[in-house]
């Protein structure tokens, strides 16, 4: 996903009051907001990293999901744009590293025969 305005990819997130509190409704309206359904496959972050944006630090939270169906209309249309592609052309569009690294965590996750392996779009 990426802003209409920019070629800054990135994967769709919400923020949250209380980092310690991230539960199933906050996955839930992260992939809402980009019009996404299917299932976070664990309750285990795929990782995490700090991210500072306008003198702003934020910890970013990754999770795996399975998407089974995407939304024509979605929340955040008119301000992103979305692409499916697969993982080597993710590595290229993603630019920073903490990003690409979660690439890399769920094709291990998939390849170690996670929670509906086969069925994860990449």
């Amino acid at each position: 996903m990426t802003p209409l305005a920019e070629n800054r990819w990135e994967f769709p997130k919400i923020r949250l009051e209380d980092e310690a509190k991230c539960g199933k409704k906050d996955l839930k309206q992260a992939a809402e907001s980009a019009g996404l359904h299917g299932k976070v496959v664990s309750i285990e972050p795929l990782g995490s990293y700090v991210a500072s944006r306008q003198n702003e630090v934020r910890s970013m939270i990754g999770y795996l999901m399975r998407v089974d169906d995407v939304e024509d209309a979605w929340p955040r249309q008119a301000s992103h744009r979305r692409l499916w592609c697969l993982p080597e052309e993710a590595r290229l569009r993603i630019r920073r590293k903490p990003l690409r690294r979660f690439i890399d965590l769920a094709l291990q996750n998939v390849k170690q025969g996670g929670p509906d392996a086969g069925r994860t779009k990449p």
